[in-house]
């Protein structure tokens, strides 16, 4: 089977965002799983609703991670909604006594989207390159973006964003002991 055979799939243009909470492992290490469900539930709950706010889909949760999408020109509506979220966490995690913080990586990109798995139970969702950089755009608290995401948002609400470079990274260079 081809992608082409396959009509709930299409290439689209979409802003990705990948968002978990920083510090969950250790917070939860000394807790009951009870305690740990119930403020995962809550964690969802204002996943969604802040998600739906800014004109995103929760495409899935897992564990303490949330992926979301937003249409390919929404840039600005995906970061205003991640700092809500963030604002939206720190509430949740100071109610609960509880030290996590918001992590969130926001990138544009072309994906394929659509209904994947058996016809008799679909589940949406998104594959690509796009969406592996932005899983590999960074970890632990703080929002992250991608500078096509970066460019979408007008110059007022740019200035909170700095740009920051690559570590610098060094290959192995063999040398022969011929040359």
């Amino acid at each position: 089977m081809s992608f082409n055979d396959s009509p709930r799939l299409q290439s689209t243009k979409l802003i990705l965002v990948l968002a978990d909470l920083a510090g969950y492992a250790k917070c939860f290490r000394d807790h009951p799983d009870e305690v740990m469900a119930a403020f995962i539930h809550r964690f969802y709950l204002v996943c969604a609703d802040v998600i739906e706010a800014h004109h995103g889909r929760v495409v899935k949760f897992m564990g303490d991670a949330c992926h979301a999408v937003f249409p390919g020109d929404g840039g600005a509506d995906a970061v205003a909604g991640m700092l809500d979220l963030r604002r939206g966490v720190a509430t949740l995690a100071a109610e609960h006594h509880l030290n996590v913080e918001l992590g969130a990586n926001v990138h544009c990109g072309m994906v394929v989207e659509g209904q994947y798995g058996r016809p008799t139970d679909p589940h949406y969702d998104v594959m690509g390159s796009a969406m592996n950089h932005t899983a590999l755009m960074g970890r632990g608290p703080g929002l992250r973006l991608s500078e096509p995401v970066y460019r979408q948002l007008v110059s007022a609400a740019r200035s909170p964003w700095r740009r920051v470079k690559a570590a610098a990274t060094y290959h192995y260079q063999d040398e022969s002991p011929d040359a």
